[in-house]
């Protein structure tokens, strides 16, 4: 069991015993940190608090009220008097800024979701996967004179399984219904989406083998026909340049009582859990995904090491 677990986590970085580098921390480094408002000054260059106040998140004087073990605990009494949905909002919005090579840009919140100009752009970068192993994304992102907004995912799969039709059109059709999802809880219905799938060789946003096995993969390295339209849109939201924010080795290792013990995140949260029936992509995902559109290219690679995992 021990040794299965191992095996699961080296898979989660796309690794192999042969091909395991020294781009992770060690087992018990990883176990024992977290990264969170509390704990980690914000990036040079980031104007934190006005951007997450202005997306809903519990601020207080610069800073999130809560660590992320801070809230897991207050959420594990369960504390009917207080819900703490911005305080979840603000740290997992830290996270990911901290582990995105896009991490010194704050464009308003106002600018990112209707007033910026018309543009079309190519965005590509890295972020550190569970804070730790380097995965890149890449979607096409464009805006029109109405300040109507399109993010476009091309992806192709290779292998035996993509070339009957019949997987083809299940594929296209969870595909379809994820960008409805994402595009149905878009703040103020101007943010579209598109996931089309395209030939394998195509230039595509991710490009990677499809097995009919029902096997968890990252990303980036394997994709299932056995996985539902809900599991496609949180893999797409990774490839949309979003972390997970479960704690993916607690997960991995079963370590914690109950779910929230041991993913120490919101189930309303898509990159929390999709196999939630209430899970949804939220106001702070969109502006992770959308401010892209403008900042600077990333002048540097994300270091791996630089923020430890939850």
């Amino acid at each position: 069991m021990v040794l299965h677990r191992i095996l699961t986590l080296l898979a989660i970085a796309g690794l192999t015993i042969s091909g395991a580098r020294a781009d992770s921390f060690g087992v018990n480094a990883l176990l024992e940190g977290h990264s969170s408002c509390g704990d980690t000054a914000n990036p040079k260059g980031i104007d934190f608090a006005r951007v997450a106040a202005s997306l809903g998140a519990n601020v207080v004087r610069g800073d999130c009220v809560y660590t992320i073990e801070e809230l897991t605990e207050l959420e594990l009494r369960h504390d009917s008097l207080r819900d703490y949905q911005a305080d979840w909002a603000c740290v997992m919005l830290q996270d990911n800024f901290e582990r995105d090579t896009f991490t010194e840009c704050t464009p308003d919140t106002s600018r990112t979701f209707s007033d910026g100009p018309v543009s079309k752009r190519l965005i590509r970068g890295e972020m550190a996967y569970v804070g730790v192993y380097r995965k890149k994304y890449r979607y096409l992102i464009s805006r029109d004179v109405a300040g109507q907004t399109l993010v476009e995912l091309r992806i192709a799969f290779h292998g035996k399984a993509i070339g009957n039709p019949a997987v083809q059109a299940e594929m296209r059709a969870k595909l379809e219904r994820a960008a409805q999802f994402w595009e149905a809880h878009a703040p103020g219905g101007r943010v579209h989406f598109k996931f089309v799938l395209v030939q394998p060789g195509a230039p595509a946003s991710i490009d990677v083998p499809l097995t009919l096995e029902d096997e968890r993969r990252p990303y980036d390295v394997q994709w299932t026909t056995q996985w539902d339209w809900k599991t496609v849109a949180h893999e797409l939201g990774h490839v949309m340049g979003l972390d997970d924010e479960y704690n993916q080795l607690r997960n991995t290792m079963g370590l914690g009582k109950g779910p929230m013990a041991r993913d120490r995140c919101t189930r309303t949260s898509l990159m929390c859990d999709n196999n939630s029936s209430f899970a949804v992509p939220k106001p702070y995902h969109y502006y992770l995904i959308l401010r892209r559109m403008f900042c600077d290219e990333p002048d540097r690679f994300f270091n791996p090491l630089a923020s430890a995992p939850r």
